[in-house]
């Protein structure tokens, strides 16, 4: 039993290494001075710490203003749907009327389209 359970943090440890790593390496190429990013052969850590591409990011660009811009769409999204979602699970849980379980069998239905299935359509909706 220990040996299948080693065996089975050797092999979650080394998923989760394989996903941390580029979010690692994001991170440390960010910090990195312009002639260390394509340096043959490249570093994992970098010689020189720099923040001049964050400085360049808030100085140059309105990066602040369209953060904000994403967190207040995505707050304000986010409470629309839960509200929304909220009122119509209600319905479906403590109302009896004709129809109800085929609208909830649609419901679930959508959870096994990918998401990938209503690019066009919705690219369609927002053409046209």
């Amino acid at each position: 039993m220990k040996l299948r359970s080693v065996a089975f943090n050797i092999f979650a440890w080394s998923i989760v290494l394989m996903v941390a790593f580029p979010l690692f390496w994001m991170l440390v190429t960010s910090v990195k001075p312009q002639f260390e990013l394509f340096s043959r052969p490249p570093t994992i850590l970098p010689k020189n710490f720099t923040l001049e591409h964050y400085w360049g990011l808030l100085s140059e660009t309105n990066f602040l203003g369209y953060f904000w811009n994403s967190v207040v769409l995505s707050t304000t999204t986010t409470l629309v749907v839960v509200a929304i979602a909220t009122l119509g699970s209600y319905s479906l849980v403590r109302f009896r009327y004709r129809g109800r379980e085929t609208l909830a069998f649609l419901v679930l239905f959508t959870y096994l389209l990918p998401s990938v299935v209503l690019i066009l359509p919705l690219y369609l909706m927002l053409v046209g």
